[in-house]
């Protein structure tokens, strides 16, 4: 009977690797019926959500994160374009020596009104 009742207890082990013998890798599913929950290939580690609003809820806060990143990625791209373009106009100007003509103008007022 305690044989019986040890089998009953049997956990399956958390597979290492595929049926074509590569290493498994850890994926989360970002699924309405099964949000936020970790994975093996066919494997789930975390335990299913009891009740459906946790499920909503999960699955709602992983959209609002991803549509922030979204907003994230744009702000920077903003950012990197608008900081290469100031790059870009401050090479400009001191290849164009318009830096040592605004010096050169100031030292010869100087001199003038001497």
């Amino acid at each position: 009977m305690s044989s019986t009742s040890s089998s009953s207890n049997w956990i399956q082990p958390i597979p290492t690797h595929c049926f074509c013998e590569l290493p498994v890798v850890e994926r989360t599913s970002r699924t309405t019926a099964n949000p936020a929950r970790r994975f093996l290939f066919y494997f789930f580690l975390d335990p299913e959500l009891r009740y459906g609003y946790y499920r909503t809820e999960m699955h709602s806060l992983y959209t609002q994160v991803q549509q922030l990143r979204r907003e994230m990625q744009v702000q920077e791209y903003t950012y990197r374009n608008r900081i290469r373009d100031l790059e870009l106009e401050l090479n400009e100007r001191t290849t164009t020596g318009e830096c040592y003509k605004k010096a050169f103008k100031l030292v010869w007022c100087r001199l003038c009104s001497v």
